[in-house]
């Protein structure tokens, strides 16, 4: 069995995956951390752990999405085929952001997906000047359950694409649609305005890992976009 925890809210992924590995050592498993490289090993590990100990065992693994195509990777494909209809085996991957359509898995696999609410996306979209009353609004009206460090991680990640787009470097990851609605974005913005909020969200950031920081992310960003937007 493979399980795939996965969804562009890397925050509740982690929690999920996290839980799934406490959950496998309360019921007395034998948990197991791999690499992309440890996971042909599996079969061999398996047959010792009936043969010498009969001990349970979970596998649990990270990011192995982006290498698991089953054009430029056959045999790591293949072996995925293998482990995701074999009932003996339970295999736990975690996949940082990324949606259930841009992993290449075999149809066997679980998959379980965490979405953002649409609301986040309003909220990147609305993160322009002359709008801040839109973006503080859509702020607030966020999901209650919605939590801080994932809004602020969205809006980083959002700004930075912007601030790169305004000057011509296009990442690769990003999709022909959603250069357009940048572009069209990134026209709100004075780079030089745009670098500076993007160096704000740097220095919340800082303050935040460093204990430093007197409000909470959500107060933070509202005092950002007041200055910003």
């Amino acid at each position: 069995m493979l399980t795939v925890v996965c969804g562009e809210d890397n925050v509740a992924s982690r929690e999920s995956y996290i839980q799934l590995k406490r959950e496998y050592g309360m019921k007395n498993y034998e948990i197991r951390n791999l690499s992309i490289s440890d996971l042909p090993e599996i079969p061999q590990w398996m047959g010792e752990s009936r043969s010498l100990f009969g001990l349970s065992q979970v596998f649990f693994c990270e990011n192995i999405g982006k290498k698991a195509s089953k054009r430029s990777n056959p045999k790591l494909y293949e072996l995925l085929e293998v482990l995701a209809s074999s009932p003996d085996v339970i295999v736990v991957d975690w996949e940082d952001s990324l949606s259930k359509r841009e992993l290449k898995f075999p149809p066997t696999a679980q998959i379980k997906e965490f979405k953002p609410p649409r609301s986040i996306f309003q909220l990147l979209d609305s993160c322009y000047p002359t709008n801040y009353k839109t973006f503080l609004s859509i702020l607030y009206s966020l999901p209650e359950k919605t939590d801080g460090t994932f809004v602020f991680i969205m809006l980083s990640r959002h700004v930075r694409n912007l601030l790169l787009v305004s000057t011509g470097s296009i990442p690769s990851t990003i999709q022909k649609w959603q250069v357009w609605k940048l572009r069209s974005q990134a026209k709100h913005w004075d780079t030089e305005k745009l670098c500076r909020f993007y160096e704000g969200l740097h220095r919340i950031d800082v303050m935040q890992k460093t204990g430093n920081n007197p409000y909470n992310l959500m107060k933070s960003l509202d005092i950002l976009a007041a200055y910003f937007l």
